[in-house]
């Protein structure tokens, strides 16, 4: 019988523990996580707040019939808190979901609103990034102080706003469908827009013009950052 060496008794006692540390890990993720969902009516609401903290948020439309907030968290931790008013949706985290991490990764928080939602939509945040996908219908007003906005306009046919003290803002939309009032302003940093305004006005810090009878409005600012405005054509 071959006798192996005390050397290599430990070294086959380390795989074997790291092999069965990977096993617990791989348990533990898939028997952790879990997506939790909230869902709302928005019958008789007016307005849709939703405070985001420092976790990144990604605005959605869909033809739904209520509103899906939904947020990768441990099992057992709900994190999602929804406060129903006479005229309002609030939506808001825990204070202990931005300290938690996956995998080093923040959780993210996604909101999908139904199409059919023609009220306002406020977002406000301290350090997360800000995604809007498919976007219309609904008045949106984003304000934040650090993080980029990048939002993505399937049809603009309401008032955007958004406000930041630090980060980059950029809109992307459909050209044959433009009918704005445009202001971009920006203490630090560049401003640029992909098609030709009306009765242009640029001045230090501040572009301004129209698209079409200009009946939607669009304010974009940031004082540290660059605001970009592109067509999808």
């Amino acid at each position: 019988m071959k006798l192996i060496s005390y050397r290599q008794a430990s070294s086959l006692a380390l795989l074997l523990l790291l092999a069965a540390l990977l096993v617990l890990s791989g348990c533990a993720s898939s028997a952790e996580s879990a997506d939790e969902v909230r869902h709302a009516t928005l019958e008789n609401v007016d307005t849709v707040e939703i405070d985001h903290g420092s976790t990144p948020l990604q605005l959605e439309v869909a033809e739904i019939d209520s509103l899906q907030a939904s947020l990768l968290l441990p099992r057992g931790k709900g994190g999602i808190i929804v406060e129903e008013g006479q005229s309002s949706l609030n939506i808001r985290l825990k204070d202990s979901v931005t300290q938690i991490l996956n995998l080093g990764k923040k959780p993210q928080l996604h909101v999908v609103v139904p199409s059919h939602f023609k009220g306002k939509v406020v977002v406000k945040g301290s350090s997360g990034n800000v995604k809007g996908k498919q976007l219309q219908s609904h008045q949106l007003d984003i304000r934040g102080k650090s993080g980029n906005v990048v939002l993505e306009y399937a049809e603009l046919n309401n008032d955007l706003t958004v406000s930041l003290h630090s980060g980059n803002v950029s809109v992307q939309v459909e050209e044959e469908k433009l009918d704005a009032n445009w202001l971009l302003q920006t203490k630090s940093g560049r401003r640029s827009i992909g098609f030709p305004l009306d009765k242009q006005e640029e001045k230090k810090g501040r572009t301004a013009g129209i698209t079409g009878a200009g009946s939607v409005k669009v304010e974009l600012e940031t004082k540290s950052g660059n605001i970009t405005v592109n067509s999808k054509r």
